[in-house]
């Protein structure tokens, strides 16, 4: 997870407060939440969008994602 989002190039990295830059942060719900998962893992990528083009912000998911991956 943490190497997909540092190989995002248009998201940054961090908290929204509802600004118009797309933003991304790894998000661990085990130590949020005090309930059970229904899922193994626990660690997520939260994303606030913003106002940059959607064929961009796709395109940066599809590189980050490969990347992570090779």
């Amino acid at each position: 997870v943490d190497a997909f989002v540092d190989a995002l190039q248009l998201f940054g990295i961090g908290y929204s407060w509802a600004g118009p830059m797309s933003l991304a942060v790894p998000y661990d719900l085990r130590r949020s939440r005090n309930l059970p998962l229904p899922f193994e893992g626990g660690t997520l990528v939260r994303f606030a969008i913003g106002l940059e083009d959607g064929a961009d912000l796709r395109a940066d998911l599809a590189q980050a994602l490969a990347s992570a991956l090779a």
